[in-house]
Protein backbone atom coordinates (compact mmCIF):
# COMPACT_ATOMS: atom_id res chain seq x y z
CA UNK A 1 0.00 0.00 0.00
CA UNK A 2 1.44 3.28 -1.04
CA UNK A 3 -0.01 6.85 0.77
CA UNK A 4 -1.26 9.24 -2.08
CA UNK A 5 -1.44 13.03 -1.95
CA UNK A 6 -4.52 14.36 -2.32
CA UNK A 7 -4.59 18.06 -2.00
CA UNK A 8 -1.82 20.51 -2.23
CA UNK A 9 -0.80 22.26 1.29
CA UNK A 10 -3.53 23.14 2.91
CA UNK A 11 -3.30 24.08 6.38
CA UNK A 12 -0.28 26.21 7.93
CA UNK A 13 -0.72 24.19 10.96
CA UNK A 14 -2.79 21.30 10.63
CA UNK A 15 -3.88 18.65 13.22
CA UNK A 16 -5.99 15.72 13.80
CA UNK A 17 -7.66 14.35 11.01
CA UNK A 18 -10.78 12.57 12.07
CA UNK A 19 -13.20 10.67 10.19
CA UNK A 20 -17.24 10.59 10.50
CA UNK A 21 -19.90 9.65 8.47
CA UNK A 22 -22.11 12.16 10.18
CA UNK A 23 -19.90 14.72 8.43
CA UNK A 24 -19.19 13.01 4.88
CA UNK A 25 -15.74 12.41 5.40
CA UNK A 26 -12.58 13.96 6.67
CA UNK A 27 -11.95 16.73 8.94
CA UNK A 28 -9.22 18.48 10.60
CA UNK A 29 -7.96 22.01 12.11
CA UNK A 30 -5.61 24.63 11.04
CA UNK A 31 -4.70 25.10 14.32
CA UNK A 32 -3.52 28.59 14.48
CA UNK A 33 -5.82 29.97 12.16
CA UNK A 34 -8.59 28.85 13.97
CA UNK A 35 -10.54 26.77 11.36
CA UNK A 36 -11.38 23.96 10.32
CA UNK A 37 -11.31 21.58 7.14
CA UNK A 38 -13.22 19.81 5.28
CA UNK A 39 -12.47 17.19 2.84
CA UNK A 40 -14.52 16.43 0.21
CA UNK A 41 -14.45 12.89 -1.79
CA UNK A 42 -13.44 14.82 -4.72
CA UNK A 43 -10.47 16.22 -2.94
CA UNK A 44 -11.49 19.74 -2.07
CA UNK A 45 -11.11 21.69 0.98
CA UNK A 46 -13.79 23.85 2.62
CA UNK A 47 -12.60 26.07 5.68
CA UNK A 48 -14.72 27.44 8.14
CA UNK A 49 -13.19 29.96 10.89
CA UNK A 50 -13.90 28.92 14.43
CA UNK A 51 -11.88 31.23 16.94
CA UNK A 52 -7.92 32.73 17.69
CA UNK A 53 -7.01 28.72 17.60
CA UNK A 54 -8.81 25.51 16.79
CA UNK A 55 -7.09 23.02 18.42
CA UNK A 56 -8.66 19.72 18.01
CA UNK A 57 -12.34 17.93 16.96
CA UNK A 58 -14.35 15.48 17.67
CA UNK A 59 -18.18 14.31 16.15
CA UNK A 60 -21.22 14.47 18.57
CA UNK A 61 -23.30 11.59 19.42
CA UNK A 62 -26.01 13.59 17.71
CA UNK A 63 -24.03 15.14 14.89
CA UNK A 64 -22.31 18.12 14.76
CA UNK A 65 -18.46 18.71 16.45
CA UNK A 66 -16.88 19.42 19.72
CA UNK A 67 -14.28 22.13 18.25
CA UNK A 68 -11.44 23.08 21.30
CA UNK A 69 -11.00 26.14 21.17
CA UNK A 70 -7.61 28.27 22.87
CA UNK A 71 -9.55 28.30 25.55
CA UNK A 72 -12.83 26.33 25.62
CA UNK A 73 -14.90 24.46 23.61
CA UNK A 74 -16.94 25.26 20.71
CA UNK A 75 -19.69 23.13 19.50
CA UNK A 76 -21.49 22.88 16.38
CA UNK A 77 -24.78 21.47 16.40
CA UNK A 78 -25.69 19.19 13.33
CA UNK A 79 -27.06 21.91 11.54
CA UNK A 80 -23.70 23.77 11.67
CA UNK A 81 -24.51 25.87 13.84
CA UNK A 82 -21.45 27.39 16.15
CA UNK A 83 -21.89 27.87 20.00
CA UNK A 84 -18.56 29.63 21.59
CA UNK A 85 -17.40 28.30 24.60
CA UNK A 86 -20.77 26.33 26.24
CA UNK A 87 -21.40 27.59 29.52
CA UNK A 88 -21.86 24.04 30.93
CA UNK A 89 -17.52 23.49 30.10
CA UNK A 90 -16.03 23.14 33.32
CA UNK A 91 -12.30 23.82 33.68
CA UNK A 92 -9.85 24.21 36.09
CA UNK A 93 -5.97 25.16 35.91
CA UNK A 94 -4.45 28.77 35.16
CA UNK A 95 -6.29 31.39 32.75
CA UNK A 96 -2.60 31.93 30.53
CA UNK A 97 -3.15 27.92 29.52
CA UNK A 98 -3.90 26.41 26.31
CA UNK A 99 -5.30 24.12 24.86
CA UNK A 100 -3.12 21.34 23.34
CA UNK A 101 -4.47 18.16 22.56
CA UNK A 102 -7.69 15.87 22.68
CA UNK A 103 -8.81 11.99 22.85
CA UNK A 104 -12.28 10.15 24.18
CA UNK A 105 -13.31 8.10 26.47
CA UNK A 106 -15.29 4.95 25.53
CA UNK A 107 -18.21 6.86 27.52
CA UNK A 108 -17.78 9.50 24.57
CA UNK A 109 -16.57 11.99 26.70
CA UNK A 110 -14.22 14.58 25.09
CA UNK A 111 -10.91 15.40 27.30
CA UNK A 112 -8.26 18.09 26.54
CA UNK A 113 -4.98 18.92 28.08
CA UNK A 114 -3.72 22.44 28.94
CA UNK A 115 -0.06 23.73 28.54
CA UNK A 116 1.16 26.92 29.89
CA UNK A 117 3.60 29.17 28.24
CA UNK A 118 7.01 28.14 28.59
CA UNK A 119 7.88 30.87 31.41
CA UNK A 120 5.36 29.39 33.56
CA UNK A 121 5.83 25.73 35.05
CA UNK A 122 3.35 23.40 36.91
CA UNK A 123 0.14 25.04 34.92
CA UNK A 124 -0.97 22.07 32.83
CA UNK A 125 -4.50 20.55 33.40
CA UNK A 126 -6.88 18.51 32.36
CA UNK A 127 -10.09 19.73 31.86
CA UNK A 128 -13.79 18.16 29.58
CA UNK A 129 -16.98 20.06 28.51
CA UNK A 130 -19.92 19.06 31.35
CA UNK A 131 -23.17 17.31 29.70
Amino acid sequence: MRAEQLTDVVTFHGEGPVWSDSWGGLRLVDLFAGDVLTLADDATVTRRHVDSIAAALRPRVGGGAVIATERGFTLEAADGTLTARSPSVTRTGSPSTATMVSGWRSTAAVLCTTTAPRAVSNRSSRWMPGT
